[in-house]
């Protein structure tokens, strides 16, 4: 499994709104392992994926957010 870290997610956006808004540009994560929400804040989150190659996929998609915010992915560092 891969992780990416995902920020840039607006404030407003639940788990199931970010998972919903991401599967609609094909990103779709095995599950979300962590979400902090900032109120007043852009919210991030670590997206784990099943495989290297799903989470390539994604880092390569254009993705973005209802309020027109650009979502940003970086690969997570490992703890």
């Amino acid at each position: 499994m891969t992780s990416l870290w995902c920020g840039n997610i607006p404030a407003t956006l639940e788990e199931w709104g970010v998972r919903e808004e991401l599967a609609a540009y094909g990103v779709r994560p095995y599950r979300i392992r962590l979400m902090r929400r900032r109120p007043g804040a852009d919210s991030y989150a670590i997206l784990v994926f099943a495989s290297p190659q799903l989470a390539a996929a994604a880092m390569d998609r254009r993705v973005v957010w209802s309020n027109r915010g650009r979502a940003l992915f970086r690969y997570a560092r490992p703890h």
